[in-house]
């Protein structure tokens, strides 16, 4: 715990978000995927077509990666967690084009000006907002947009529970 004493409290709550990679088989087991029509709707309001390279903040194990990967585009996956970021390898591993980069967003080495599009799939909440916004923002082309998808509201059998308690 001293680790976390010595944290400002937002870094604290921050922090919270790795105990997804200390339990990666779990949270794999559990965590819905995100429903076609909403990746499609994303895809077209953004306009992109296949080949167009994407990056997505927190990638997990692979949930939306899947999708974005199945739409023939060119995913650059952000992820910390390094359990997490194998789970998706081998899930993924022939489904397309994908880099994985095991770092937050605040420390990823990422070529400014370069996604047409950067998704955030129920985890934009954990990266420092101080930081963030702006580094979504320096990957985007010109007129490339952000799209942060949530699965709050889904009908999804196996988080209902989940959702009748929000």
């Amino acid at each position: 715990m001293t680790y976390l004493a010595g944290m400002s409290t937002t870094a604290r709550r921050r922090s919270y978000g790795t105990v997804f990679d200390e339990v990666a088989d779990e949270y794999d087991r559990h965590r819905p995927t995100y429903p076609d029509v909403l990746i499609d709707r994303a895809c077209e309001v953004a306009g992109i077509e296949t080949g167009a390279p994407v990056l997505e903040i927190g990638c997990g194990t692979g949930q939306l990666t899947r999708s974005l990967l199945r739409r023939g585009l060119r995913v650059t996956a952000v992820e910390p967690g390094p359990h997490l970021i194998a789970r998706a390898r081998a899930h993924l591993a022939e489904a397309g084009e994908v880099q994985f980069v095991n770092a937050r967003l605040e420390d990823a080495a990422l070529p400014p000006a370069h996604f047409r599009a950067v998704f955030s799939a129920s985890g934009i909440h954990w990266i420092d907002p101080d930081v963030s916004w702006r580094r979504a923002a320096d990957a985007l082309v010109d007129g490339g947009i952000l799209a942060l998808v949530s699965y709050f509201g889904l009908d999804e059998p196996r988080s209902a529970t989940d959702q009748r308690a929000t």
